[in-house]
């Protein structure tokens, strides 16, 4: 079977988010499983070229978009580790400048991310077509590939070499939906009267292009289970709802897992002092030692609160923004890595200027200090009013950190309240403090803290089990795809 699979990050080539992380875990998995899978990204500016064996695969790829055609230029690399190739698409009006996304916020606020994505999609099949290389499914990820499955629904249901291929859309977070103007469709050369659902979505000038990558994929999956059940609600569906359930027999729940070569204490180079199930003590009172004296924050027994993450609503900042004198008053020390929401982060580091001993707000970007705090914390925050899937919960456990999360999506499906750690329910300020004071006389307790810390380190989230559950998925999308061909024919 041979899979492409398109995402707008990868790391480590590039990453913003967890979604970078996937991309770069599931297809060396996928590969372990004999999936001939190869990765297709942007050749973004912050990608450097010095740092990957790069092959020149097609020097000048024409692409008609925006009634103009565009020169792309094909490299090829291997994804770090693996086996895994990795195509990325180079052109510098639409691909190559300026980061990956255009907002802080990582959301979708501009037509030029708009066109960036669009264009992308547009050229993976062109450079298919153009090399004669047959696809058996296409796996794209959010609204970022959303143009594929439209692409060959219409500009490419007749070209032989792509008629056929099945297409899986995974939704990584619904609220991010790619909101287009109508004039997309002009630049990738689409008529809106070519499919029913897009006629209808284009009635309002513009084109939910999450909801379209929805529509027109031959199967869908959320990252998690309860994910997969709370976007079929209103509280949680972002408006979608109703499409979804339209769906119904075509949408799954896979949870992500994380690659234990990349996220393990015991290997881990960016770590002051590496450590495992056996010496996790000592390793995290190092790591704290150290980090401490580098953030400038008091040396104490106080027990440690971390976050890494977007500084977002969806996150619960404003939850903990609430409760945060409370915490500090309980006895806990707070480090934060971050970016996002300008107004959050001048909150978050007002709080830092009215506790300088006991709290350090890091605005930026930093795989190294993103490990460094999963070591250091005894604690770490993830209060999130929806989560699809979150993989700073299952780091965390693997870091001896105990996660306190609220019971959604992935967070739910992962964490065991006073087992692995630590959940609530309701999203108030209330219900978090109340976590926190259990967590805070759970500490307290050597022994039963240690029993939790154990349990969580113990905890397996390795991609295996959720690559055999792609794979399965991917069988369900060409049998789904086979069927739609037979019942056009017959009609």
């Amino acid at each position: 079977m041979k899979v492409f699979f398109i995402a707008s990050e990868c790391a480590p080539i590039v990453k913003v988010g967890g979604l970078g992380d996937v991309a770069g875990a599931l297809p060396k998995a996928l590969k372990k499983n004999k999936v001939d899978v190869t990765v297709c990204l942007p050749f973004y500016k912050t990608i450097d070229p010095e740092k990957y064996a790069l092959e020149l695969v097609l020097k000048e790829l024409k692409v008609f978009y925006e009634e103009d055609y565009n020169k792309v230029t094909v490299w090829r690399t291997m994804l770090p580790g693996s086996e895994v190739p990795v195509l990325l698409f180079e052109n510098v009006k639409y691909l190559s400048g300026g980061g990956v996304y255009f907002a802080r916020s990582a959301f979708c606020e501009s037509h030029r991310e708009v066109e960036r994505f669009s264009f992308f999609s547009k050229s993976i099949l062109e450079y298919l077509k153009n090399q004669k290389i047959k696809a058996d499914l296409f796996h794209c990820n959010d609204w970022h590939t959303a143009s594929v499955p439209i692409l060959l629904a219409t500009l490419y249901k007749k070209e032989r070499i792509l008629r056929h291929a099945a297409c899986v859309f995974t939704i990584h977070n619904l609220g991010n939906q790619g909101i287009a103007d109508l004039v997309v469709l002009d630049e990738l050369g689409i008529n809106k009267n070519s499919l029913k659902f897009l006629d209808w979505d284009a009635q309002n000038r513009d084109i939910d292009l999450m909801m379209q990558g929805i529509v027109q994929s031959d199967a869908v999956n959320a990252v998690s289970e309860t994910y997969a059940h709370e976007i079929l609600t209103k509280q949680y569906g972002a408006g979608l709802e109703e499409v979804l359930r339209g769906k119904s027999g075509r949408l799954f729940g896979i949870l992500n897992g994380i690659d234990y070569d990349v996220f393990d204490p015991q290997k881990d180079q960016s770590l002051f002092f590496r450590y495992n199930l056996k010496n996790w003590r000592e390793g995290k009172k190092k790591n704290r030692e150290e980090l401490k004296k580098r953030l400038n924050l008091s040396q104490n027994d106080k027990p440690l609160v971390g976050m890494v993450t977007r500084l977002t609503e969806q996150k619960g900042l404003n939850l903990v923004e609430k409760v945060f004198d409370k915490m500090i008053q309980l006895g806990f020390q707070f480090v934060l890595l971050g970016l996002g929401d300008e107004e959050i982060e001048e909150a978050f580091k007002e709080l830092e200027r009215k506790y300088p001993q006991d709290v350090s707000i890091n605005l930026k970007f930093s795989t190294a200090l993103a490990n460094q705090i999963y070591a250091v914390s005894d604690v770490f925050l993830m209060p999130s009013k929806f989560e699809p899937c979150g993989l700073g919960q299952m780091i965390a456990l693997k870091y001896g950190a105990i996660p306190i999360v609220r019971a959604t999506g992935g967070l739910k499906d992962t964490i065991q309240d006073r087992k692995t750690g630590f959940v609530f329910k309701s999203f108030t300020g209330e219900a978090l403090l109340k976590v926190l004071i259990r967590a805070r006389d759970a500490f307290s307790q050597k022994e039963a803290w240690k029993k939790i810390v154990e349990e969580g380190m113990k905890e397996d989230f390795s991609w295996d089990r959720s690559a055999k559950e792609y794979l399965n998925l991917y069988q369900k999308a060409l049998q789904f795809k086979h069927e739609s061909i037979s019942a056009k024919s017959d009609y």
